[in-house]
Parts: structure tokens; sequence; C-alpha cells
């Protein structure tokens, strides 16, 4: 006698869990891993840590400017201004409580150092410099300059 048996046979049951589990480790691969979610999520907040120093260097180096022009050219300043940026930059009180850069004494080198604000709570350990020019502008190292060059996208021939 045959028995109509309705039910999930064992075959099926472990083909199941075998696919369930080809699907975890694919997944766990996704998310771990350098080029995983986890390590892209890591790079950008270091990317974004960085891009905070840098604009806080950038508007610290405009507040100077402004305040460089204003000694220089407001008719109640009774002392010299030098004509270079740079050289005023020196004898300039640059915030010292901040965590975002640090102005060398040359008043021409600037040095990104932001610390700890990413979510991961470690120490941001790239060093960027930048060279302050004479009127107020920020040449960093890691940034390649792109101006006066031309690209074409035309193919010769």
């Amino acid at each position: 006698m045959k028995k109509n048996q309705d039910g999930i046979t064992l075959i099926a049951l472990v083909i199941t869990i075998i696919v369930l589990l080809i699907l975890a480790g694919v997944s766990i691969a996704m998310i771990s891993g350098q080029d995983g979610i986890l390590g892209k999520a890591t790079n950008a907040a270091e990317e974004t840590t960085l891009e905070t120093a840098r604009e806080q260097a950038n508007l610290a180096v405009s507040t100077a400017l402004a305040d460089y022009y204003e000694a220089k050219y407001n008719p109640k300043t009774s002392t010299t201004v030098s004509d270079k940026f740079t050289e005023w930059a020196t004898s300039y009180s640059w915030p010292e409580d901040n965590k975002y850069f640090k102005v060398e004494n040359d008043g021409k080198t600037i040095t990104l150092k932001p610390k700890g604000l990413d979510a991961t709570k470690k120490t941001y350990t790239k060093e960027v410099k930048g060279t302050i020019d004479d009127y107020g502008g920020i040449k960093w190292d890691d940034k390649e300059s792109t101006q006066g060059t031309e690209t074409s996208s035309e193919s010769e021939g």
C-alpha cells in the first residue's frame, strides 16, 4: 500500500539550508572587508574628517586675510603692514586650541591634524601640508593642481 504523505523531504530541507548558508556567506563578504560596506564607510568617514579640517583651515586663512587687509588699509591703523600676507602672518595670532590644523611659525606652511573626529574613534594619521601664498590661497600637497591644464577627449586621426 502506498500512503499519500504531504510534507518536506529531508533532501529539500538540506538544499534550503545550503542555499541560506551561501546567501549568508555572500552577505557577510559584502559587509566586511576593505571593499565592503563597512570599509567604504570608514574611508568615507576619514575623508569627511580630512575635508572638515581643510575647510576649517581655509576659513582661518580667510579670516586672517581679512584681518590683514583691514590692518593694511584701515586709516586708523598706526603701524606699517607688510606688502606680503605671509610676512604679516608670522605674527598673526592663529587659533591654538583648534583640533583641525596648525600654522607653522613661518606663516607659510599649514598642517592638517584632524584627530578623533571619525565614528570609529581612531586618530586620522594622514598628515597633509599646504603652502599659503601671498594672496591667502592654500596649495595642498595631496591635491593635484589642474589649473592651466587642458584635457581633450577627442581622438586624433
